[in-house]
């Protein structure tokens, strides 16, 4: 792939992700991931939204191409048209910087701008992720404590099936360079679990999201955002 053929590539991923930083557009992508192929009466339900207002917002989605749309026989009914993802969807936005180093210098600038561009519009996305974990631990949390239970095990099938699971680390530069080992063979384990997963019937739903991220913890200190500067603090510790 050359230059401008890359360039085009995250032009293309950098306006997919400002779309999906809407969260209507981001849930009927969400929607799509676990169930697959849904019918806009089935994401309108799903989403407890009008049908004008998810039609407006599947619009905008096929614009980019990401979405495919396939017919039933449904009787020339709205629900004819059934939406899915494109196939490989989800592999378009893994995007990594490192190949930059191997680029002619006057392409770097370029290609490093929608790269650091893209990875803006990736984390705007998680963000309203994780503002929705907030909002929905936050009206579990009121539940809890405004509802009387008979039994707790009642509370839990009803409303906390499935909480939400996470680890974290703090690793030194030597501890990053073994990490980055053991995540190799965690993630050719995973890359065939995923092929496994793919082969399995359009029916079965995909309803939980792995999230793995490494923070560059001294770099995203150095940024003060209040100021909206670069700082040197750490030079003063060397």
């Amino acid at each position: 792939m050359d230059h401008n053929e890359l360039e085009e590539v995250l032009k293309k991923r950098v306006e997919t992700l400002k779309l999906m930083s809407s969260n209507p557009r981001l849930r009927i992508i969400l929607l799509l991931l676990i169930f697959r192929k849904l019918s806009l009466s089935k994401l309108s339900d799903l989403m407890g939204r009008s049908k004008s207002t998810v039609s407006h917002h599947l619009k905008k989605l096929k614009a980019l191409d990401i979405l495919k749309v396939s017919r039933i026989d449904a009787r020339g009914s709205i629900d004819a048209k059934v939406y899915e993802l494109i196939p490989g969807f989800l592999d378009k936005y893994g995007l990594k910087l490192d190949f930059i180093d191997s680029l002619p210098e006057k392409e770097k600038k370029a290609i490093f701008h929608y790269g650091v561009v893209h990875d803006m519009h990736f984390f705007e996305v998680m963000k309203i992720l994780y503002e929705q974990m907030v909002l929905y631990y936050d009206a579990i949390n009121d539940i809890s404590t405004r509802s009387k239970f008979k039994n707790f095990e009642e509370f839990h099938n009803l409303y906390f099936r499935t909480p939400v699971y996470y680890d974290y680390w703090f690793l030194s530069k030597e501890g990053k360079e073994e990490y980055k080992t053991i995540f190799r063979d965690f993630k050719e384990k995973m890359d065939a679990l995923i092929k496994k997963e793919q082969k399995q019937s359009d029916n079965v739903k995909r309803p939980f999201f792995i999230l793995h991220t490494l923070f560059p913890l001294e770099e995203i200190i150095n940024y003060d955002s209040d100021n909206e500067e670069f700082l040197k603090f750490f030079e003063a510790f060397e």
